[in-house]
């Protein structure tokens, strides 16, 4: 990643999350409090607790603990100057990613792109981005979008066996689902 595309990213994952995500809950509160650590630590933290829920198919209190990581990384985006900004835009990424699985396992598919496109806009070849994308667009049935998504991080990774999978299945489904058909994926991993 260069250091132009890194600063820029997140300038916006700071505005983004400073302004647009909602206020936690009492337990997030009280998890916080107990975290005695560095922002990082904290960050590293919500996002480890987020991914142990997502595990567990707890999605709305996983997206909860990737929300807060979020509005916590915005905080700490404040004062970069000092700090490695390959490290936290890859921090950034993951937790946009993992909020948009969340976003996929409670169906909610316009998030996920909001979420893909914020970081395609400036990562555009990011494969796991693309795939994230692609399979919103399919659960949304937009299928010849899916279609070229998956053939995009196709490019980017062509051994990947997910990715082709997901593309020769989503090349099934737009042949055989002319009946307008809708099709809901389940199948997503948090990072």
């Amino acid at each position: 990643m260069n250091h132009t595309s890194c600063a820029d990213f997140l300038e916006f994952f700071g505005y983004f999350h400073g302004y647009v995500v909602s206020e936690d809950g009492d337990s997030l509160n009280l998890v916080y409090s107990l975290l005695d650590a560095s922002p990082i630590s904290k960050i590293h933290a919500f996002k480890d607790l987020g991914n142990d829920l997502f595990r567990q198919n707890q999605f709305v209190e996983a997206s909860a603990c990737y929300d807060k990581a979020c509005r916590l990384l915005s905080d700490v985006l404040k004062d970069v100057s000092d700090l490695d900004l390959n490290s936290l835009s890859s921090l950034a990424i993951s937790l946009s990613l993992n909020l948009a699985a969340s976003a996929i396992k409670l169906r909610a598919f316009d998030g996920a792109l909001i979420l893909c496109s914020m970081v395609l806009n400036f990562y555009p070849h990011h494969a796991k981005t693309l795939f994230r994308k692609a399979v919103a667009l399919r659960s949304l049935n937009k299928l010849s979008e899916a279609r070229c998504t998956f053939e995009e991080a196709v490019s980017v990774e062509p051994q990947n066996n997910d990715i082709l999978r997901e593309l020769d299945e989503v090349r099934k489904l737009h042949v055989f689902n002319l009946n307008g058909k809708r099709v809901v994926d389940d199948s997503f991993k948090a990072n």
